[in-house]
């Protein structure tokens, strides 16, 4: 997809800082709202930096405010929506115009009427995207 760098989480402080001479990231987007993904993020930005947070956690989360926050001097944004309509029309110019191709991360064509097997798919962590035939 044009990542310049792909790294599994236990490799991602050693990657960040090896990128940033050691500052830490500007911006962290947080997008799955796993516990040890969060205090990773907030690990991972440098001192003044950002931190997104667009993953929803299925769970209260233990942050110790002090550490990871207020002496780092982050700021935290949360993310509770997006411009919908503008990021479908500016998505459809993109893929229309082939700057962007979203087949790498279609997993699997399943007809509509599978959205019982498409949603256990997607909960079992098994697919990334699905596209649904009709007909």
């Amino acid at each position: 997809m044009g990542a310049h760098d792909a790294v599994h989480p236990d490799q991602a402080h050693a990657a960040v800082m090896a990128a940033s001479d050691g500052h830490g990231a500007d911006v962290v987007l947080e997008m799955s709202g796993v516990p040890s993904a969060v205090h990773q993020a907030f690990a991972l930005a440098r001192p003044a930096g950002r931190v997104n947070m667009l993953g929803i956690p299925s769970r209260t989360i233990d942050i110790d405010f002090a550490t990871e926050i207020i002496f780092k001097g982050l700021t935290i944004y949360g993310v509770v929506g997006r411009r919908m309509y503008d990021t479908w029309h500016q998505m459809s110019r993109f893929v229309r115009s082939g700057a962007f191709d979203p087949t790498p991360v279609i997993t699997h064509r399943l007809p509509l009427e599978a959205v019982d097997e498409a949603m256990h798919l997607i909960k079992s962590g098994e697919a990334g995207k699905i596209i649904f035939t009709i007909g």
